[in-house]
């Protein structure tokens, strides 16, 4: 793992959101949210398709 940002994006007033992650290669990324009630990490794993 790089360890690097490459996407940053602030919602508000949101309990659900969609990001576009097309232009990502394929593999694991570490999602950090935070929020109100505090940081969460996820770990998501994104494959290319079509």
């Amino acid at each position: 793992m790089k360890g690097e940002q490459i996407i940053r994006s602030q919602f508000h007033n949101n309990t659900s959101i969609e990001l576009n992650v097309s232009m990502l290669t394929k593999g694991v990324y570490l999602v950090k949210i935070q929020t109100g009630a505090g940081l969460e990490n996820k770990k998501i794993s994104h494959s290319v398709t079509g």
